[in-house]
């Protein structure tokens, strides 16, 4: 069979390494909303009276990160895409050095469901599996810390 396409290619290294860092900085700005929203409670139950930066705090956060999330999809994308293109190229030349024979006893429906399947399959593993699994990697510790600074009954009961 022929070897799959290298998961490391030059046009996939800037958005595989943008991907985590994009969803650490996401995170961040959720975790500075929390403390945020923290302050604002805080506030009604203490004197009642609420600055208006705790606010700002809170809505540069959640556009931030919406932000954040749009660039992340799209890089997902752009590289889920380019290497389920990598792979159908594999995969032709790969069909394109079967012989006739072996091609005629396939149906021609359920090789192109498959071959359809396959990339499409591929696509959100790469674009979308491992990045997430690296940013979780990275963001859970993070997201544990978070829980302890706020109360570290929250941390335990989150391990």
């Amino acid at each position: 069979m022929t070897p799959l396409p290298p998961l490391a290619a030059e046009d996939r290294l800037s958005d595989a390494a943008i991907l985590p860092l994009v969803s650490v900085a996401q995170a961040a700005l959720l975790g500075l909303g929390v403390f945020a929203t923290r302050s604002i409670f805080e506030a009604l139950h203490g004197d009642g009276i609420i600055g208006v930066d705790p606010f700002l705090v809170l809505g540069a956060c959640g556009l931030g990160a919406a932000g954040l999330e749009f660039l992340a999809r799209r890089r997902a994308e752009a590289l889920g895409q380019s290497y389920a293109a990598s792979l159908r190229l594999t995969l032709y030349a790969h069909i394109a050095g079967m012989s006739r024979a072996t091609l005629s006893e396939r149906r021609l429906g359920g090789l192109s469901l498959r071959f359809v399947g396959d990339l499409s399959a591929a696509r959100g593993w790469f674009g979308q599996g491992i990045p997430r699994f690296l940013s979780a990697a990275i963001i859970l510790p993070g997201a544990a810390l978070v829980l302890f600074l706020l109360d570290a009954r929250l941390a335990w009961a989150g391990t």
